[in-house]
């Protein structure tokens, strides 16, 4: 099997459920928070590992416990992790998401 390279980002997606999504300037409650590992280049190589690629990733994570919890999705997935840096001092990328009814 052909080998799959992957260069990108890994980012921990904490997911918002609300009501409806905030106005500008608005402050809205979130109903629940999900964490859920993501990052383009983190997606694609879970994907391809799944449907069964041998798959390495190239990016990086801070030295967190996102950065732990990234890494060790990707590897439980079958993703080679070993071009993953760990940054000492930093913390992982982070998104934010609101998802409305």
């Amino acid at each position: 099997m052909d080998k799959i390279l992957v260069v990108g980002s890994l980012n921990m997606d904490f997911v918002i459920e609300v009501d409806a999504r905030p106005l500008a300037g608005e402050t809205v409650l979130g109903k629940r928070v999900a964490l859920v590992p993501g990052g383009k280049g983190a997606n694609q190589a879970y994907a391809a590992a799944r449907l069964g690629g041998d798959v390495r990733m190239i990016g990086a994570v801070g030295d967190d416990v996102y950065g732990r919890m990234l890494k060790e999705n990707l590897e439980l997935a079958g993703v080679d992790t070993s071009g993953v840096e760990t940054v000492s001092g930093v913390s992982s990328g982070n998104a934010f998401i609101t998802v409305d009814s």
